[in-house]
Formats: C-alpha cells, sequence, structure tokens
C-alpha cells in the first residue's frame, strides 16, 4: 500500500511539472528511499525566420513550425540563410552553421539578450543585440569558445556600464570593445582560443591578398593601355 502510495505521488509530481510552461518531459526516479531524482525536458522557442510572409519558429531542439501568430518580440531573428529548406516539421540541423550558433546562444543563457544573426557572409557571422551593440563573430570555427567569450563581456559590460558599440571576435585570440566614441578596448583574461586565430587571421589575408591581387592586375591592365 505504501509503494502505491509513493508512486500515485510520483504520478502527481509528475503531472503538476508538465503543466509548467516549455516543459516537455518529466521523469522522477528514485536513487536511494530518501532521495529523488527529478529530470526535466524543456524546449522553448528560440529563433524566428520570415518566409514568403509567414513566421517560422525555431525551437531549443532545432525544430521548424509556422508561427500561427507574429509576436516575435522575444525571439532571436535568422537572418541570411538559404530559406528553401525552411518549412513546417523539418530541422534546422540541416544548416550546420544556424544549429551550431543557437546551440551555444541557448547554453550560454543569451536567447534573450540577441535581436538577430545575420549568416549571410559565413566568414563574418553578424549578431545585434537588443540594446544595439553590433558583434562581429567571425566564421562559425570555434564559436563556442567565442559565444562564451561574448556571454562573459556582455556581463561585463553590464557591470562597468561600458559605452559599446562593437564587439569585434573576429581578429583572432583577442577580442576588442569598441565603444560609442570610437575607443577601443582590448580587456583583459579574455582570450579566446589559441587556435582560433589561425583560421580567422588566415581567412581575412587570404580575402585581403585576394583584392590587393586584383587591384595589381588592374594597374598592369591600364598600364599596358597607356603603353600601347
Amino acid at each position: 500500500e505504501g509503494s502505491n502510495l509513493f508512486l500515485a505521488k510520483k504520478k502527481k509530481t509528475a503531472e503538476n511539472i508538465m503543466e509548467l510552461p516549455d516543459v516537455v518531459e518529466v521523469r522522477i526516479k528514485t536513487v536511494i528511499p530518501s532521495r529523488i531524482d527529478v529530470i526535466i525536458k524543456e524546449d522553448f522557442d528560440l529563433g524566428y525566420i520570415e518566409k514568403n510572409d509567414k513566421f517560422y519558429v525555431v525551437d531549443g531542439n532545432g525544430n521548424i513550425k509556422e508561427l500561427t501568430h507574429t509576436d516575435t518580440e522575444n525571439l532571436i531573428e535568422i537572418r541570411g540563410i538559404d530559406k528553401n529548406e525552411i518549412s513546417e516539421g523539418e530541422n534546422i540541423s540541416s544548416q550546420e552553421e544556424v544549429k551550431i550558433i543557437l546551440d551555444q546562444i541557448k547554453k550560454q543563457g543569451l536567447f534573450r539578450d540577441i535581436e538577430f544573426i545575420d549568416f549571410a557572409d559565413e566568414y563574418n557571422i553578424t549578431l545585434k543585440t537588443r540594446n544595439g551593440i553590433d558583434i562581429h563573430l567571425g566564421s562559425k570555427k570555434d564559436s563556442d569558445k567565442k559565444i562564451a567569450t561574448l556571454s562573459k563581456m556582455l556581463k561585463e559590460i553590464n557591470v562597468k556600464k561600458i559605452d559599446a558599440k562593437e564587439i569585434l571576435l573576429n581578429l583572432g585570440k583577442n577580442p576588442v570593445i569598441v565603444t560609442n566614441n570610437g575607443e577601443s578596448t582590448l580587456p583583459e583574461n579574455y582570450n579566446i582560443d589559441e587556435n582560433t586565430d589561425t583560421t580567422e587571421e588566415t581567412e581575412n589575408k587570404d580575402k585581403e591578398n585576394t583584392k590587393e591581387n586584383k587591384n595589381k592586375d588592374s594597374i598592369k591592365e591600364n598600364n599596358n593601355g597607356t603603353l600601347g
């Protein structure tokens, strides 16, 4: 009888928890007679995508569903992606970089702070906070370390009341804060992993070299035309 009563209480507890917003699964298990573990799985909307005058939301597991309303106030707008694969019932994991960044933002608890993410430039993914700070993330490489660093920097900006305009995480291992009066500061103890700068700097150098070579070719053509 005592065992049945305990099971009934566990079931009732689980049912009560399931009524809470965003809870999709509850498991209660007995570890020792005097202790139970309650495991709760949550699912909540993280971002939204606008396609053909419709709004689609992406939940915490990457699932896509059509919005029945246009209330996107607390959701992250996802820009600059291939929208051909966006439809009801699909999963955002088909677009790897989107899933990676969203997962990290969710892990760091930043989903209420970010207004939008723009994936249009794969070498410089950009974000904007709801209080107007532009963030240059660079490529998706080492995004977990960059988002973790971003989380710490946003907290420091808030605590120290820094008038930040931009956060540059695409310059290598040392992030930079640019203020609204044009000053750039290099925060202490905010080094991204040593390997991060290799890819970011290489990508930037490759872009610069390509531009430089094009300029040289253009000068040569102009000179040849003048000599002719």
